[in-house]
């Protein structure tokens, strides 16, 4: 941290070699390397931007550049950190990387980082489904505006940038990204989609659902230490209701 800022002239070269530490794209080599790196490795890597970005404003020369440096390409270490998390077997580990993750999402929008429609993007970039699924374009189509329709790519591209989205690949790729963009904030409630119709599931081999147990085999309804809980015995050999002398 304290390198960056006192390297703050170097803002572009750094923050470059940060986000070449994610292996950003979607070339094999970069896929091969998502299933060898541990994901917390990425998650660490995230840290060390969201400390850069927490000190972006410090009163030093240059120290800004370091956000308007990472503005442009979190979108897509977002999307680094989606496919990384579908590679992870196990639920449970998922879950883990995903929650801290998403506390570093929070965590920009309490320091007000960046406007809240480019963090709900960024957000619905990560918890998107898999990309290996794709909807059809002619339902894509269908739900864009005639305004978005009409934009070339270049405009498009910015669109897509300022709504926290990966601006690359075809006119087609970004509407897609666009289209999951509004079926994410129509949901409303941060999770993927995937991850609500597997609600029921199992975690990492264990049952979702409960027995009327308590936690390590103690029952929930059971006395405590043999004193009933609602019984009509006195309690300490003292009557609750006194006779009158």
């Amino acid at each position: 941290m304290a390198f960056a800022l006192d390297h703050s002239e170097c803002a572009v070269d750094i923050s470059s070699t940060i986000v070449r530490s994610f292996h950003v794209g979607d070339s094999r080599e970069s896929k091969r390397v998502h299933r060898h790196v541990p994901a917390m490795a990425y998650v660490a890597r995230l840290f060390v931007v969201s400390d850069i970005l927490h000190n972006s404003s410090a009163p030093l020369k240059n120290a800004s550049l370091y956000r308007t440096q990472f503005e442009e390409t979190l979108p897509d270490i977002m999307d680094t950190l989606n496919a990384v998390g579908h590679a992870i077997v196990g639920r449970m580990s998922y879950n883990a990387m995903r929650d801290k993750v998403l506390s570093v999402l929070h965590a920009w929008g309490q320091w007000s980082l960046f406007p809240p429609p480019y963090l709900i993007g960024l957000n619905a970039t990560f918890l998107q489904k898999s990309r290996e699924v794709e909807e059809d374009m002619d339902v894509v189509c269908a739900a864009m505006d005639a305004d978005t329709l009409a934009l070339n790519d270049e405009r498009l591209k910015r669109k897509c940038r300022h709504a926290g989205l990966v601006a690359a690949g075809s006119k087609h790729d970004m509407y897609r990204r666009l289209y999951m963009l509004k079926k994410f904030t129509s949901v409303g409630d941060g999770r993927r989609q995937d991850e609500i119709d597997d609600e029921d599931g199992n975690v990492d081999g264990e049952p979702m659902e409960e027995d009327e147990d308590d936690i390590d085999g103690v029952p929930l309804d059971d006395d405590i230490d043999g004193v009933p809980l609602d019984g009509d015995d006195d309690v300490d050999g003292e009557p609750m209701d006194m006779a009158d002398d």
